[in-house]
């Protein structure tokens, strides 16, 4: 028997930098200046792929080893809103 082909979940992991915030996937590295930037675009990246038969999920990294889900493709309404979203920690750079 046969199983059907699973994509692998991409993850889109938004941390912290020094002082700007940014969006890593494989071989992707994008640099936003405010957090809210960084998840929405993370956001936008992980439909993206969903849409493209690879479901993306959003990571918000709080330590070098904890991890937050934030939004999964197929799971959280698309585009979300503020509401939708657990509320960002810290201070935002540039906010």
């Amino acid at each position: 028997m046969q199983f059907p082909e699973r994509s692998a979940i991409v993850q889109f992991i938004v941390l912290k930098r020094e002082d700007k915030w940014v969006v890593k996937a494989d071989g992707l590295e994008r640099f936003f200046s405010v957090q809210r930037e960084a998840v929405d675009a993370a956001i936008q990246l992980a439909n993206d792929s969903g849409k493209e038969g690879n479901p993306g999920v959003v990571l918000l990294q709080k330590s070098k080893t904890d991890y937050r889900k934030i939004w999964t493709y197929g799971k959280d309404p698309y585009p979300p809103t503020k509401t939708d979203l657990p509320p960002m920690s810290g201070r935002e750079v540039g906010g």
